[in-house]
């Protein structure tokens, strides 16, 4: 008995400090202890719960939501009701900053990065490295095709050669579940994913083309956190912050791609002109809902964030020769850690949402190698719902330079044009 109790006592106060580090932000602290929490539940288990499958099936379940539970108590109790350290998304804890990377991890991107841009361009057949000579010659071609295209129709936009260093991958090694999981995305320890979801040949194939044409709008840009800034944001400048990358990448999308975009600057984040993001998502949820309703041409809906990370991290790459920051794309899964939905409002564009991400991942490697981070994989649905054509967008981070955030907007807009297009 005096064994039980210990295992009992020391998995129990395993996953309350999980539940405190996730609260006070200390992320490669709750990584490691994640680790043992898990096998200290398991041993518990085995030691109190022997035989009886059933029990240590719904304690598991339980177990799984106890340290955003433990988090969650911890905000409401010690910090103020209009704190912008809490973010809460339909009555459910989600973190202040999407993703905060450990060093560690951002140094292993890096390094991941670097060798890919070694490598060269893989044939899309046998994954062969492309000489310089074979990507001059496809860049050629290209440019002739844009000529005769252009010849026919003056509203086709030429497509921007592929560079010598972009990244094609062979189909084989997209539609496998590991590869993908390995290369492409990051799941965040609250939330599960398997190969139902992360299927490569689905989402390669979901046709995402619409219709660019004409007068009314075809894309929405909202900001559910309308008041992240950047390092050298001027106090007050709305052009300073995420609401003016939005206007920025709009005036792109309409004058170099001729695309009519809706650009709502609504404010979901502050309440009495004091910062609250405890209602942020369910505020805009309903203003986009309206927007939707009453555009019903709008095919594309973009929630453009920036992250939160380490004071001492940097997000930003060369594109064009201009110190661009990098960009990730969010999904939500709806569901928890041991894969359950139970509890999480459901997406029934999940698929769609999915499928857009990967989809932009893999053209920016083709087209603008180390511009995007993993796509990163969280439990809540962070209103992805409302459109099949859905992203939500974190470009840089409270690190980077407003010149940086916004040089990311010309290869943020041309990979839209390219999967909404085709080409």
């Amino acid at each position: 008995m005096q064994k039980k109790t210990k295992f009992a006592v020391l998995a129990a106060l395993t996953v309350c400090v999980v539940g405190l580090c996730r609260f006070g932000g200390i992320q490669q602290l709750m990584a490691q202890l994640s680790l043992y929490e898990e096998t200290l539940c398991q041993s518990a288990f085995d030691i109190i719960l022997p035989a009886s499958a059933d029990v240590r099936t719904n304690i598991r379940s339980w177990l799984a939501g106890l340290t955003d539970t433990i988090a969650s108590l911890a905000k409401r109790t010690l910090l103020p009701a209009g704190s912008d350290a809490i973010d809460v998304e339909n009555e459910a804890l989600a973190d202040f900053n999407e993703y905060e990377p450990s060093q560690s991890e951002l140094d292993a991107f890096a390094m991941e990065n670097a060798r890919a841009a070694r490598s060269g361009t893989e044939s899309a057949a046998g994954g062969d490295v492309s000489s310089d000579g074979e990507a001059e010659e496809a860049a050629a071609d290209a440019g002739k095709n844009d000529t005769a295209a252009q010849g026919s129709d003056n509203d086709v936009i030429p497509a921007v050669a592929t560079p010598a260093n972009g990244i094609i991958y062979s189909q084989q090694s997209l539609y496998d579940y590991t590869f993908l999981l390995n290369n492409f995305y990051i799941v965040d320890s609250s939330t599960a994913s398997d190969a139902s979801l992360i299927d490569g040949e689905t989402l390669l194939n979901r046709d995402l083309t619409i219709d660019l044409s004409g007068s009314d709008p075809k894309i929405l840009i909202y900001h559910t956190h309308s008041q992240e800034a950047f390092a050298d944001s001027r106090p007050g400048e709305t052009a300073d912050t995420v609401v003016g990358l939005g206007s920025t990448l709009a005036d792109i999308l309409q004058q170099k791609y001729h695309i009519q975009v809706y650009h709502d600057t609504g404010v979901y984040d502050m309440i009495d002109g004091v910062p609250d993001r405890n209602e942020a998502y369910s505020l805009a949820q309903t203003a986009v809902s309206k927007i939707l309703e009453d555009n019903p041409s709008i095919k594309v809906v973009i929630d453009l964030h920036r992250d939160g990370v380490a004071e001492g991290t940097h997000l930003v790459t060369q594109i064009n020769g201009k110190p661009t920051a990098k960009i990730m794309f969010f999904n939500g899964l709806c569901r928890s850690a041991d894969n359950s939905t139970s509890g999480y409002l459901q997406n029934p564009y999940l698929t769609d949402n999915l499928a857009f991400s990967l989809q932009m991942q893999i053209k920016a490697a083709e087209k603008y190698p180390d511009f995007t981070r993993r796509i990163y994989l969280r439990d809540y649905r962070y209103n992805l719902h409302m459109c099949p054509r859905s992203l939500l967008v974190e470009c840089g981070a409270q690190t980077n330079t407003v010149e940086e955030v916004q040089n990311a907007m010309e290869p943020l807009a041309d990979l839209l044009y390219c999967i909404l297009s085709g080409q």
